[in-house]
C-alpha cells in the first residue's frame, strides 16, 4: 500500500473488507478516492460491476425470487 492509498484509508475509516474491495477495483488512487468518496450511507451496500460503485441494495442476499 503506498501513502495516498494508506492516507485515503485514514480519512475515510470505512470496514477493512470495503477498503480492500475498493482497492482490488479501483485503478488508480484517483478511481479509489472517487469510489470512496461516492460510498452510500445506508446499508447493506454491495459492489456493482457496471456503475464500479458500491451501492445500497434492498435485499442483501440477492434472491431474485423471493
Amino acid at each position: 500500500m503506498n501513502k495516498a492509498q494508506q492516507s485515503l484509508k485514514d480519512r475515510y475509516q470505512v470496514h477493512p473488507l470495503i477498503f480492500q474491495r475498493a482497492l482490488e477495483s479501483s485503478s488508480s488512487d484517483g478511481e479509489l478516492f472517487d469510489i470512496l468518496e461516492d460510498l452510500p450511507d445506508t446499508y447493506p451496500i454491495v459492489w456493482d460491476e457496471k456503475k464500479r460503485r458500491f451501492v445500497t441494495c434492498d435485499n442483501f442476499m440477492l434472491q431474485e425470487n423471493q
